[in-house]
Order: structure tokens, then C-alpha cells, then sequence
């Protein structure tokens, strides 16, 4: 049988560096969602470079900052759960850059009726700015919102 070889990927076989770079990457790109919806601020705080920039669609800035909102919103109440999909990572020496489809169930008050939300942001782009195995961290996340925000009000 003809084996059709993946786009990017080395042509003769799989090399375990590489492989484990991805891997890592990867559990990042999960850990992110799940220590945002679960709360484990320090956790998530540990995933970012010093100086790393987080660009949602609610907030552009040092991500940093972007964990002290998110904290502040949860205490506020709002809770979401981000549901990551296949993450494809382009490799390049140190650095590395991850592309995945995400999707945000969000519940949260919207002009004073608690509301739940669903948006699909597509692509989420982690850039990663080191690459020691088992160690990545983020330097840039960005996401981008690729449809519109649906609210449905909670009946009464």
C-alpha cells in the first residue's frame, strides 16, 4: 500500500524530538482551557513566558493581566467551559507555533439576565517562545472569533 507522506512532516520517519516537542505543546494548549475553567490561576499563570501578550476577543494585553480579569470574572460569577480541538504545530528551531479550533460555552449576566453564550473562535495560535522538553510556555496566544456570540437567556 502507498503511504501519502503529511505535509511538513519529516518524509522519512518520525524523529522524537520533535515528537516530543509537539506533545508538549500540545498538553499546553489543553492545560490553558482547563486551568482558565477550573480556576487554577496559578497554574495557568506558570503557563506564560515573562512578558507573554494574551489577544482574545475581549482583551488585548500582558497576560498577566489577562489572568487577573479572568479571576476577577469568575468571582463575579461568569464561568466557561473552552472546549480545544486538534492542535496542528508548525516547528522552527526554538520556537514554535500551535493552531487549534476552540469552542466557548460561556455563562455569564448580559445587560442583567443571566445568559448562555456559545462562540467558535478559530484559529487559537499559541506561540511559543521556548521549547525544553516538557517545558513550553506561551510568549503570544491569540484568538480569534470567527462567529458571532449567541446568547440564550435561562428560563425563569
Amino acid at each position: 500500500m502507498a503511504q501519502i507522506p503529511a505535509a511538513g512532516r519529516n518524509q522519512g520517519g518520525v524523529e522524537l524530538e520533535p515528537f516530543f516537542d509537539r506533545a508538549a505543546i500540545t498538553e499546553a494548549v489543553n492545560n490553558w482551557g482547563l486551568w482558565r475553567d477550573t480556576g487554577r490561576w496559578d497554574r495557568l499563570r506558570a503557563l506564560f513566558m515573562p512578558g507573554a501578550i494574551m489577544h482574545t476577543t475581549w482583551f488585548v494585553g500582558p497576560a498577566t493581566e489577562f489572568v487577573d480579569r479572568s479571576i476577577e470574572a469568575a468571582k463575579r460569577g461568569s464561568r466557561g467551559q473552552h472546549f480545544v480541538g486538534a492542535c496542528s504545530i508548525d516547528l522552527n528551531r526554538d520556537r514554535a507555533i500551535a493552531e487549534t479550533r476552540m469552542v466557548l460555552l460561556l455563562r455569564a449576566p448580559l445587560q442583567g439576565v443571566e445568559s448562555m453564550s456559545r462562540a467558535t473562535a478559530a484559529p487559537m495560535t499559541v506561540s511559543s517562545g521556548t521549547r525544553a522538553p516538557g517545558a513550553s510556555r506561551c510568549a503570544r496566544t491569540s484568538m480569534k472569533k470567527t462567529a458571532s456570540i449567541r446568547s440564550i437567556p435561562r428560563p425563569a
